[in-house]
């Protein structure tokens, strides 16, 4: 492209010196120019000037253009790479769920005729009794909450706990804007049992409790695979800094997927804790090591 450019813009030169040099010509033959003849000659050249001036024009604008071009290419394959690289590590709690979620589904499709009683096939409308729930649950959530047993569950039972301990050792508590959000004692929801229906998931549980004992809770992606719980009590996700947020266990283990896919069982233990640290500090919240191989690789 460069070399065509030059090639022009020689070419445009010679033609310059050659209409000079025919001009300089019949103004010496003659001795004195004619006025009427300059008059019509002048026309010439100056049409012959808007001529040159569009030609440079269009040369102009097509180097404008290939270097716009060329940014435009740059800037898409800047784009390209940093959206190859949030695929490959994940920077955010959501993410690290996401990518996990994706490989759970994958392995529970290929293998449906295998999966156990605490893990079934992921389904991606969740259970059927909690479905008709709303995303959002919210109302004046209090420090702590004492649930009182009405009724003695009658069928399969799990115990659900939510806490935000890591906020209290950060002294978010302490600041008066956590004030009613982050409790002293680091308990939103003491233990407490519920009563599972079949097809039921850690989501569908928490949705339960929170509605039951008028605890805030929001969460996007529906309530199948992307089921993503951003706060619980008005405490949301990067309130405690850059790697925090809601991670959930069952019986002391941090699944790697979605609360929407893990199905519980009889007597699990399920756990919604708050970490400020991408999991590195809760017990057991960063099993595979990959948190902390995260910060140290990344600012």
């Amino acid at each position: 492209m460069k070399k065509f450019i030059a090639l022009l813009l020689c070419i445009l030169m010679l033609f310059n010196f050659s209409a000079c040099g025919k001009n300089i010509g019949e103004a010496g033959n003659g001795g004195t120019l004619d006025l009427d003849y300059i008059g019509e000659d002048s026309g010439e050249e100056e049409s012959e000037d808007d001529g040159e001036l569009g030609w440079l024009e269009w040369l102009k604008n097509a180097l404008a253009a290939d270097r716009t071009t060329n940014a435009q290419k740059q800037a898409q394959q800047e784009q390209e790479s940093d959206r190859s690289a949030a695929d490959e590590e994940p920077s955010t709690i959501q993410e690290y769920y996401q990518q996990g979620t994706e490989k759970h589904d994958e392995e529970q499709n290929s293998d449906s005729s295998q999966s156990t009683a605490s893990q079934p096939q992921a389904e991606s409308g969740g259970s059927q009794s909690q479905n008709a729930k709303e995303e959002t649950v919210s109302s004046a959530a209090s420090s702590s909450i004492a649930p009182q047993e009405e009724n003695k569950p009658t069928g399969d039972t799990v115990t659900i706990l939510i806490n935000c301990q890591t906020a209290v050792n950060n002294g978010m508590h302490l600041e008066s804007k956590w004030a009613g959000i982050v409790p002293a004692s680091g308990v939103i929801l003491p233990e407490t049992t519920v009563e599972i229906e079949e097809g039921d998931t850690v989501l569908d549980v928490l949705l339960y409790v929170c509605e039951k004992y008028k605890i805030h809770m929001e969460f996007s992606g529906g309530t199948g695979s992307g089921a993503y719980v951003e706060g619980i009590n008005n405490l949301y996700e990067f309130d405690g800094g850059r790697w925090s947020g809601w991670m959930y266990c069952v019986n002391g283990w941090y699944p790697n997927y979605g609360c929407g896919v893990y199905f519980v069982k009889a007597g699990d233990s399920i756990e919604w804790n708050y970490t400020c640290d991408l999991g590195c500090d809760l017990e057991n919240g960063d099993p595979n090591g990959y948190g902390q191989e995260w910060k140290d690789t990344h600012d």
